[in-house]
Formats: structure tokens, C-alpha cells, sequence
């Protein structure tokens, strides 16, 4: 079966799917929202510089996002784009189920 391009990204998946509570899916899925965003806008203005249009700056994140990508990986940028996202929503995650665990037992 052809997974379709451009490769998934597996930690993503995981992350986003891991959960079989909605309430903790939900949250989870928003938070990573916040810290794919805050990421991004974070690149655009450190590692992106030069662009000066917006166009000129989606040019630039579609070009460092799909560095050494073929049909069968994704490449090390855009890995470690995403891991990095990843790794802050599982530390949120964390932080999440623990007060929710001790809200409880209050």
C-alpha cells in the first residue's frame, strides 16, 4: 500500500493516537497545536532570517521542511522539527495526568 507523500511523521501519530480518553486526546491535541505554532513562528524569526515577504517566508519553511525528504522518510530536519514538538507535548502530557491524578485524590 502507498502510504502517500510526504511520508507520516510516526511520533506525531503516536503522540495524537496514543491516548483512548477524548478529554486527554483533546487536550493533548491542543497543546500541540500551541507548541507546533509557537515552534514555527519561532523559526521564522531565528533560523529563517532574510525573508522578507510572505511569501518569501513560506518558501523558506516548505524548503527546510522537506530537505533530504523522499518517498520513503521524511529528512532530518523536519524530524527533528517535529520531535522537538513532540518530546514538549509528551512533558505537557505528563504534567497534565499528574494533576489531573492528584486534582482527584484531593
Amino acid at each position: 500500500m502507498f502510504p502517500g507523500f510526504p511520508p507520516p511523521d510516526h511520533d506525531i501519530r503516536d503522540l495524537l493516537t496514543g491516548s483512548k480518553k477524548e478529554d486527554v486526546e483533546k487536550h493533548l491535541m491542543i497543546h500541540f497545536l500551541t507548541i507546533l505554532f509557537e515552534k514555527t513562528r519561532s523559526m521564522l524569526e531565528t533560523c529563517l532570517v532574510g525573508a522578507n515577504t510572505r511569501s518569501e517566508h513560506i518558501t523558506k519553511f516548505c524548503e527546510y521542511m522537506t530537505i533530504g525528504q523522499n518517498f520513503e522518510c521524511v529528512g532530518n530536519q523536519r524530524q527533528e522539527f517535529y520531535k522537538d514538538v513532540v518530546q514538549k507535548s509528551y512533558a505537557y502530557c505528563l504534567t497534565f495526568v499528574f494533576l489531573h491524578f492528584t486534582e482527584d485524590q484531593e
